[in-house]
């Protein structure tokens, strides 16, 4: 295995972690919304970074989904920087 796709492997396990966590706090009722969004924000990131690893692109300690997606983009990998739930789910967790 590549070290790109290691890390890219490493980072989509913890992706689906945090996705886990997400789907579990969530359904608990006395977890506030807030701690449950946390882990969403958390597993979209490292899904991103994923990618970006995966293709060979650097990135920066950001937790920022905007800018994650814009470099994914301005790298000519087409996400829909547009899309506002990337921008709600940054906003939520900080």
């Amino acid at each position: 295995m590549t070290p790109s796709l290691e890390e890219a492997t490493r980072l989509l396990r913890l992706a689906r972690r945090d996705e886990a966590a997400f789907d579990a706090l969530l359904a608990a009722p006395q977890v506030p919304a807030s701690v449950a969004l946390f882990h969403a924000q958390q597993s979209v990131e490292q899904a991103l970074k994923a990618l970006m690893s995966l293709y060979g692109l650097e990135f920066g300690r950001t937790h920022d989904l905007d800018e994650l997606a814009a470099q994914l983009a301005d790298a000519g990998y087409g996400l829909d920087t547009q899309e506002p739930g990337l921008s709600r789910l940054t906003c939520a967790v900080q």
